[in-house]
């Protein structure tokens, strides 16, 4: 394989565009396409580019159980856990880790002290912090585990049944059609 191509791969698998990958990789800007769609059929670089995929796929493998147990833990998370007695946010190295899960993101404040040295810092101050549901992730539980299914069936209507015989009654030998 050659520089350009190992270039070519490397660009590729950071967001499998082609076109910016041929760029990257130092091919011509008017064909980058119609290259990196070749590129892309070359044996050695095919292999490579799926080598570099199932090393990255293999490194960040989380299976479903991980996920359900995530999904568990933030049906379970408890505000309080977030917070201290006085109700300031607790440093996150304090928050339990099961907790941890259900925060989508925090908010900060700066407030701006000078320390020993004269500099002027900023102390960060947590102001708002976004949790995830605990209703969706007990519904994405419920679904996994098929806790719907039973409701779901239930709520299901009884077919519709037509008979239709397109030759009439006289096909059956019935012509009372009372």
């Amino acid at each position: 394989m050659t520089d350009k191509q190992k270039v070519f791969c490397t660009e590729y698998c950071k967001d499998r565009n082609g076109t910016r990958s041929a760029i990257a990789a130092g091919y011509a800007v008017d064909s980058a396409a119609v290259t990196a769609c070749n590129l892309l059929k070359h044996p050695d670089v095919r292999a490579h580019i799926d080598s570099t995929f199932s090393e990255m796929y293999a490194a960040n493998k989380i299976t479903v159980e991980e996920c359900v147990n995530i999904l568990a833990d933030i049906a379970r998370t408890e505000a309080s856990e977030l917070y201290n007695a006085d109700g300031t946010f607790k440093p996150i190295h304090d928050i339990p880790k099961h907790a941890r899960h259900a925060i989508e993101s925090i908010k900060f404040k700066a407030k701006y002290i000078t320390n020993e040295a004269g500099d002027i810092v900023p102390i960060m101050t947590p102001i708002e912090v976004k949790v995830t549901g605990k209703q969706t992730a007990i519904d994405k539980i419920l679904k996994h585990l098929g806790g719907y299914k039973e409701d779901n069936n239930q709520k299901k209507p009884d077919p519709i049944v037509l008979n239709v015989n397109p030759l009439g009654a006289e096909a059956d030998g019935d012509d009372d059609l009372s």
